[in-house]
């Protein structure tokens, strides 16, 4: 994934940094596999289907996942229920045929307290 950020296009680079290159404070975005937020960002981006238990540190909580992928999906539709039950508010964008992104499902519970997007 790192390489991709350097290496896709040249006007779409993101700047970014990981434990290797460290100074999480210079790197609006940081790259890891663990729960930690050395660079105070208010969104936590989740990929892989990876499962944070506690991302209160942040204003937002974004997970990309395959949705031509049914076991993605469903696992998707399993931490939704969750996040839901706990008061979070929801946000479900799903991708179009022409490739533009699109809310698909918004949900607010009385216990709202973080954003969860989908």
């Amino acid at each position: 994934f790192n390489t991709v950020l350097w290496t896709y296009e040249q006007e779409s680079f993101l700047p970014h940094g990981t434990c290797l290159e460290g100074n999480p404070s210079n790197h609006p975005i940081w790259i890891t596999h663990s729960a930690e937020n050395p660079n105070g960002s208010q969104v936590l981006v989740v990929l892989d289907n990876a499962i944070v238990s506690d991302f209160n540190d942040f204003d937002r909580y974004l997970e990309l996942f395959d949705g031509n992928d049914a076991n993605a999906v469903n696992s998707a539709r399993k931490r939704w229920k969750n996040y839901f039950a706990t008061g979070l508010a929801l946000t479900y964008w799903k991708q179009s045929q022409n490739g533009s992104w699109g809310k698909s499902k918004e949900y607010t519970s009385p216990k709202t307290k973080t954003k969860v997007s989908l």
